[in-house]
């Protein structure tokens, strides 16, 4: 997954503005494997969770 698209402009939308993110991905335990992040998003989004400002969640 990339910082691209919806999901670029949902971070910068909470950073600029506050708020907060919950993104929601595959497990490893999922059948079509685990989401793969891209190094930019990853980057993105562990500085919206040490701010208090983003949660990553995986399912299942």
């Amino acid at each position: 997954m990339s910082l691209t698209g919806n999901l670029k402009a949902m971070i910068e939308y909470v950073e600029q503005y506050g708020g907060h993110l919950e993104l929601w991905i595959r497990s490893a335990k999922h059948p079509e494997g685990a989401t793969k992040l891209s190094g930019p998003l990853r980057k993105a989004l562990d500085e919206l969770r040490r701010q208090g400002k983003g949660l990553i969640k995986s399912s299942p």
